[in-house]
């Protein structure tokens, strides 16, 4: 994968993570599984073990269509956000200024 496409990439898991809260706000379900599935798609691609495993634990935990969320759902949810927030900030932190 060139710089490019990782850049690319990893700003569409970013916007995927946009797109989850956006999701949570309205509790729209559906919208959310599809989101974490997005996210875990693109963490494979991106080689991000972390963000992978937390999502994996999150869509474990969400369960499938027609199905409530685990009681304790919320858990992976933080989870995936620490992640995905560690590398934004990385991200940041790597970014040359202005």
């Amino acid at each position: 994968m060139t710089d490019n496409n990782a850049a690319i990439d990893t700003a569409a898991l970013l916007q995927e993570g946009a797109g989850l809260r956006d999701a949570l706000f309205v509790y729209d379900i559906t919208e959310v599984r599809f989101r974490v599935l997005r996210i875990r798609e693109l963490a494979v691609i991106l080689g991000l073990p972390e963000v992978h495993a937390a999502a994996e634990v999150l869509a474990h935990d969400l369960r499938g269509e027609g199905q409530l969320p685990r009681p304790d759902s919320a858990s992976a949810l933080v989870s995936l956000s620490d992640a995905v927030n560690a590398l934004h900030r990385k991200l940041r932190r790597l970014s040359p200024p202005g």
